[in-house]
């Protein structure tokens, strides 16, 4: 279920990004064939992202959409490591730690 609400909730955050976007009747097209063109380095820490996204921005919108659907796996592991805590299942403890540790690295790039 959180695997549901997480995409839901990132789909969501994107249409009403790109209406935004549409209704504001910016015209100055984004080049989707390289990553980061059109967005600027306005959006280079989370809290950015957030105060640009509760500001109503169309582009902080969009960014918050692409970073709930970067967050939706790692809750999913998060929860499962807490539960199998919980359960005192050590085995799978140390899977999903691992599981874990290795989106984190592959989101900061140091694995790929």
């Amino acid at each position: 279920m959180l695997l549901t609400v997480g995409t839901s909730l990132a789909l969501g955050l994107a249409v009403v990004g790109v209406v935004l976007h549409v209704v504001s009747g910016e015209r100055d097209p984004i080049n989707l064939h390289v990553f980061g063109a059109g967005v600027g380095s306005g959006f280079r820490s989370v809290r950015v992202v957030f105060q640009r996204a509760i500001a109503g921005d169309a582009m902080g919108i969009m960014q918050l959409s692409a970073l709930a659907l970067i967050a939706t796996p790692f809750a999913r592991v998060l929860f499962a490591l807490v539960a199998f805590a919980i359960k005192k299942d050590r085995l799978y403890t140390l899977v999903a730690a691992i599981v874990l540790l290795g989106l984190a690295l592959g989101l900061t790039g140091l694995v790929e």
